[in-house]
């Protein structure tokens, strides 16, 4: 198999080697997840700096990215 990435041939791994870019099902969803929590805590500290408004509308935004990913 292939890297999509970096196109270096990669054995059996959850990430490559080279990149370290995502290669199985599993890592991407990692990966995912990972991006959501990032996501989330940047909400968190959105919310206590800004108004309802704008906060919501990051909020409904990331329900519909997780929509799209699962």
């Amino acid at each position: 198999m292939h890297c999509k990435n970096c196109n270096e041939l990669i054995e059996q791994a959850n990430f490559c080697p080279h990149c370290g870019h995502p290669i199985s099902e599993d890592a991407i969803k990692l990966e995912n997840v990972k991006t959501i929590n990032i996501r989330l805590e940047t909400l968190l500290k959105l919310s206590k700096l800004t108004d309802d408004e704008k906060t919501l509308s990051a909020i409904k935004n990331l329900i519909a990215d997780l929509k799209d990913i699962y």
